[in-house]
């Protein structure tokens, strides 16, 4: 009497072997001609990150703007509707209302400056060369604060954009900056 078992031949199981090595092969041999490739493709495409910047306006006193600001650029700060002189001032680092801002920042640009603006449409009063955040973190540990100060009787309108997006923008005079 034949014993029946369902065990396959071994001839069968010995050609799966075979393929499965023969396809890891064929991987590993076609793996140093897909790297260079591979490198010729990041090569030639590039790979950007769109620029941004985003702002916040805390009215402080008459005469006196503070803007909370974050970007992955530079940027620069327009005043738009006034004319007179507009006093810079960079904060890297600091607390509002008992809330830290600025730990993973750095300063974007000159931590003070000074700007004339001589007609009511829009002048450039700062420029930042590079973004705020200098390590990852919480949006507002890569933020910093731009304080400007301008005469009370003024009514200005502040804009903050990018670099890329502050093209044609007029760059209002240079003027003294006294420290206080």
């Amino acid at each position: 009497m034949a014993l029946m078992t369902n065990a396959k031949p071994k001839k069968f199981q010995f050609k799966k072997r075979y393929i499965a090595f023969a396809i890891i092969s064929a991987e590993m041999l076609a793996l140093p001609f897909a790297i260079p490739a591979a490198a010729q493709i990041i090569d030639r495409v590039s790979f950007s990150i769109p620029q941004q910047v985003a702002s916040v306006n805390i009215d402080a006193e008459p005469g006196k703007t503070q803007l909370v600001i974050t970007s992955n650029a530079g940027f620069t700060v327009a005043t738009e509707g006034a004319i007179g002189d507009f006093d810079v001032r960079v904060q890297p680092s600091g607390s509002i209302n008992g809330t830290r801002y600025g730990d993973n920042a750095q300063a974007p640009g000159p931590l003070q400056g000074c700007g004339v603006a001589t007609t009511t449409t829009p002048q450039i009063i700062y420029n930042a060369t590079q973004k705020t955040a200098l390590r990852k973190g919480e949006i507002l540990s890569q933020s910093v604060i731009v304080e400007i100060n301008y005469d009370p009787a003024l009514k200005p309108k502040f804009v903050v954009k990018t670099l890329d997006n502050s093209k044609g923008l007029a760059q209002a005079g240079a003027c003294t900056v006294i420290d206080s």
